[in-house]
């Protein structure tokens, strides 16, 4: 197989991959009646991403079907609008799932102006001058001064690199928020239930944080937490975990109820 007809079939497979994915999501009944907004908002941010992959892939059959293999070029202002836009989608799909009211239009433009902005230099560049295809340092080195398009594609792929240690540092840092927030609120209202609904392995990880939390605490103020009357820590064994993740049932409802029993109680209890 020859390397045209290679990158035909590879673009030919993501396309019909991603297709598959934005199908099957958008005729995912369960997501329609979720009742958690946020993870139909993820969803639609997932379907959304998959769509940009595949028409990108689409754009890049297009263009090279030309037999000019734009794709392949340096600093690809094809692969650049794609690689961008699926690492904004991907990201806030993330960042969704810890932080939904972080999610709005107007935080998802701030981080998408930077790729509209080169996108709109690119277009006025080319119409000043014609672009150049690149497909080596050396022929990079030696048209990126004199060409004003490839330069716009050069600051582009720059800032996309920027973009990405942004991107990952924006999801470290919410999610590192909502994880001080399950610990700060183990048993408060709904968090009660949020965290012990995903499971024992779930809970022990907030319990084994909350613990690391409040031992390096202690260990700021040079306190012995031997000396200090009221130290709240959770004593982490498979059995506690396992006793905490349910209630017990109250024991008037088992002496009223017939068909409940004290074999039939929760673990621990």
């Amino acid at each position: 197989m020859d390397i045209p007809a290679l990158h035909t079939l590879t673009n030919g497979i993501i396309i019909g991959i991603c297709l598959s994915i934005s199908f099957g999501l958008v005729c995912f009944k369960q997501m329609a009646h979720a009742i958690n907004p946020k993870y139909r908002r993820a969803c639609h941010f997932f379907i959304a991403a998959s769509l940009i992959i595949a028409a990108g892939h689409l754009a890049e059959l297009l263009v090279d079907g030309f037999g000019v293999y734009r794709s392949l070029d340096l600093f690809s202002i094809l692969v650049l609008v794609l690689a961008s836009s699926q690492a904004l989608m991907f990201t806030f799909m993330l960042i969704l799932l810890f932080d939904s009211r972080y999610v709005t239009f107007a935080n998802v433009m701030k981080h998408a102006v930077p790729s509209l902005v080169f996108i709109l230099l690119y277009v006025v560049s080319c119409c000043i001058e014609a672009d150049v295809c690149v497909y080596s340092l050396a022929e990079w080195r030696a048209c990126v001064v004199h060409n004003l398009p490839l330069a716009v594609r050069t600051l582009f792929g720059v800032t996309y690199t920027v973009q990405l240690f942004v991107y990952i540092r924006l999801f470290f840092r919410k999610k590192r928020h909502y994880i001080t927030h399950l610990k700060e609120l183990t048993g408060e209202c709904d968090e009660w239930y949020t965290i012990r609904r995903r499971g024992t392995e779930y809970l022990r990880k907030i319990m084994e944080e909350h613990n690391t939390q409040v031992e390096a605490w202690y260990a700021a103020q040079k306190l012995d937490p031997a000396n200090v009357k009221f130290v709240y820590t959770y004593k982490i064994t498979d059995e506690t975990v396992k006793k905490n993740l349910l209630m017990p049932f109250p024991a008037d409802e088992i002496i009223r109820n017939e068909n409940i029993s004290q074999e039939e109680q929760n673990y621990g209890y």
